[in-house]
């Protein structure tokens, strides 16, 4: 998980468009910790998709994933 998921900075929204207020997320220790425990019941079914519709120029599908 280490080689796909990094360090990224979180902005809030009251925060947009500023350097102040914004903070490192481990996103690694971010899922293993938060979302983990949240989903550690679950049987399956952890995601949706929706279709939204295609890509201009290539026509390739674009969809939101979710996580439920």
């Amino acid at each position: 998980m280490l080689k796909v998921l990094y360090p990224v900075v979180e902005v809030p929204t009251e925060a947009a468009g500023k350097k102040a207020g914004t903070k490192k997320v481990d996103l690694t220790a971010k899922l293993f910790d938060e979302y983990g425990t949240k989903y550690a019941n679950r049987k399956g079914g952890y995601t949706r998709i929706v279709k939204i519709g295609e890509r201009r120029g290539d026509g390739a599908m674009k969809v939101i994933l979710e996580l439920v």
